[in-house]
């Protein structure tokens, strides 16, 4: 969805070659949803989410972009599929592994405990 805009703020920024789908990757990993994101907020965003793009190896970033589910350029694109999360039910969407349920015990957990990694079991089970 947003592959285009982004395509074309990088090359307004002379960035052409860099990968619109690790700007978007870390753009979401900073703002979550970018619906918010307009005029020099967007450019900011951009500029800035290319210069993490460019201080990550390619590794890095391929694996953040597909962990939001986004499409490298070059991969032929795949057929959506239902993402489940640990305790069985639908994940809340493709790019999150976790139910709203489990989302939201998670989020109680880690607002409890500070950072830490917090899978679906363990916050269903009400642990970190």
């Amino acid at each position: 969805m947003y592959e285009r805009l982004i395509r074309e703020a990088l090359a307004k920024m002379g960035r052409i070659a860099t990968n619109p789908a690790h700007v978007e990757a870390w753009m979401r990993l900073e703002y979550g949803t970018l619906d918010h994101l307009g005029g020099s907020r967007w450019t900011r965003a951009v500029k800035e989410a290319a210069d993490c793009v460019d201080a990550s190896s390619t590794h890095d970033n391929d694996r953040l972009a597909e962990s939001y589910g986004l499409r490298l350029s070059g991969e032929p694109s795949k057929p959506s599929q239902a993402v489940k999360c640990e305790c069985g039910a639908d994940a809340h969407e493709a790019t999150s592994p976790m139910c709203m349920d489990c989302a939201g015990r998670a989020f109680d957990l880690f607002v409890k405990s500070g950072p830490s990694s917090v899978s679906a079991k363990d916050a269903r089970r009400g642990r970190v």
